[in-house]
């Protein structure tokens, strides 16, 4: 089953102290479609949910791989 427009999913993270920079690198594969990808950082409650938006990044896309016809 393929997630549709509004399918988010995300990973924990917890930074070493308060205002340090990190770099964030994944990885995705393409489907038989394009995909598209706005990463966002946000806070988090101490259950671990999300509360506050901090950042976004440009929006991603990834194609989807030709199709071969024979």
């Amino acid at each position: 089953m393929a997630p549709d427009a509004n399918y988010k999913f995300g990973s924990a993270y917890t930074l070493a102290e308060n205002g340090t920079t990190q770099t964030f690198s994944w990885y995705t594969r393409g489907g038989g479609i394009a995909q598209r990808f706005t990463p966002a950082i946000y806070r988090a409650d101490a259950s671990g949910n999300p509360t506050t938006l901090v950042t976004t990044g440009a929006e991603v896309t990834v194609l989807a791989p030709p199709v071969t016809l024979e």
